[in-house]
């Protein structure tokens, strides 16, 4: 919804979907046969999908105005993405060691989105340990390694965290300051929460 109405703002044909670069975490041992109980890390994978497109083009104006719509374009993302094999692990395998021509020459994502899952555990399942949240996550730095150039115009990154008033989605949003305003990044900020608002008011 986001991307469709980012790209009706620009003139641009929404039916042509959203390219988005999806960002996975965790160990995949059930899905690939494979055991890594003796490592440490996250397992990060990341692969292009394209959503949201011709007829499930739905833009945060038609969702407000047509819940119908909104849950059709929810379930075509669902639907895709269960379709997607070994949840998308085998595609930096293709384009990277195996160098298929066709990943290869394809078009790259401008837009990442990175779910982090639930961020803070702290109170919830009696683990003793949290990820930093709040305040401590705030004070880290967003970009780590200034010199190195980012890879995506956006960064949408989300997860859920504990606040007083129970479990909450917070999003960061990275963008490059060479391709937006801080005005347009702000839109794109906007867009993302009316998208949200209305997709949990439509399910």
């Amino acid at each position: 919804m986001t991307m469709a109405s980012v790209h009706a703002d620009n003139g641009n044909d929404p039916a042509a979907g959203a390219l988005i670069a999806l960002e996975g975490h965790g160990r995949a041992d059930a899905e690939l046969g494979t055991d890594t109980a003796n490592t440490l890390g996250w397992f990060t994978s990341v692969f292009p999908v394209r959503l949201g497109v011709g007829e499930h083009a739905v833009d945060v104006a038609r969702a407000q105005a047509d819940p119908a719509a909104t849950r059709a374009l929810l379930d075509s993302v669902a639907t895709h993405l269960r379709e997607i094999p070994h949840q998308g692990l085998d595609y930096g395998l293709l384009r990277y060691v195996d160098r298929v021509p066709d990943l290869r020459g394809a078009a790259e994502p401008q837009v990442e989105f990175n779910y982090l899952g639930r961020i803070d555990l702290s109170g919830t399942e009696g683990n003793p340990w949290s990820l930093l949240v709040g305040a401590h996550d705030a004070a880290l730095p967003l970009d780590p390694e200034p010199d190195l150039p980012l890879r995506y115009a956006v960064d949408v990154i989300a997860g859920i965290g504990t606040t007083p008033d129970g479990p909450a989605l917070t999003t960061n949003f990275r963008w490059s300051t060479a391709l937006f305003t801080e005005a347009q990044a702000a839109r794109f900020a906007d867009l993302w929460t009316e998208a949200i608002a209305t997709l949990a008011d439509a399910i």
